[in-house]
């Protein structure tokens, strides 16, 4: 298919246009919290060697919820100390728990 040059020149803008709406999204958001991302590594690195991250956290707890499934992970087998457990607990809770009420 073939493109007539103002058409593929108005896609080239296009493009352009959205990857510099994109780097100034990113370059104003504030950064991001390293306990956050370092749990989120532990997390992962942690959970994905028996299941897929989106199956560990396809049901929304509260922290007292990831706690037990935590626990219930390390008698498994998942090698965590209790304070990265509690960390664990407290981020899932924060990334994939229950919805406040309204």
């Amino acid at each position: 298919m073939t493109f007539p040059i103002h058409g593929a020149l108005a896609v080239v803008i296009a493009v352009a246009g959205a990857t510099i709406a994109v780097a100034q999204t990113v370059a104003s958001a504030p950064a991001a919290d390293p306990e956050r991302v370092q749990t989120a590594a532990l997390f992962e690195k942690t959970c994905s060697g028996c299941h897929e991250l989106e199956q560990a956290t396809s049901q929304p707890q509260d922290v007292a919820g990831w706690h037990a499934t935590v626990e219930r992970m390390v008698g498994y087998g998942a090698a965590l100390t209790p304070a990265e457990q509690d960390r664990i607990a407290r981020y899932l809770a924060t990334e994939h728990g229950v919805p406040a009420a309204k």
